[in-house]
């Protein structure tokens, strides 16, 4: 493949909020700021840097459909729990993954998956 994605930002209405449910599923974040631009978050996974930022005034989030690969989905599952975010579908076993959707502070939907090992 000649194209690979490095750069996801999502706007959040409240970016601590949104930092914390993204802290739950496994993201460590560090607060940055470039130049005179808007204080925000970045996570990265390899290549990838995942950003949040505040909205802007008169801006809605969007309704994009975020989806992770992730380890020990049962444990983030129970912390999603406890921290009563929205559980969309809750985990269903679906060809060799463990799959859950849950919802993020801005609506958005999150597709969380884990590999299962077999043997």
């Amino acid at each position: 493949m000649d194209c690979s994605l490095n750069l996801l930002v999502i706007r959040c209405r409240d970016i601590e909020a949104s930092k914390q449910f993204y802290a739950n599923i496994g993201m460590k974040f560090q607060k940055e700021q470039h130049g005179k631009g808007a204080e925000h978050y970045a996570a990265e996974f390899g290549s990838l840097v995942f950003e949040l930022y505040p909205l802007q005034d008169n801006e809605n989030p969007d309704r994009t459909r975020l989806g992770f690969s992730v380890t020990h989905l049962i444990e983030k599952a129970n912390l999603l729990r406890s921290e009563n975010y929205c559980i969309i579908q809750d985990i269903q076993e679906f060809a060799n993954e463990l799959r859950m959707l849950v919802q993020d502070p801005d609506g958005r939907s999150v597709e969380l998956r884990q590999s299962i090992q077999i043997g």
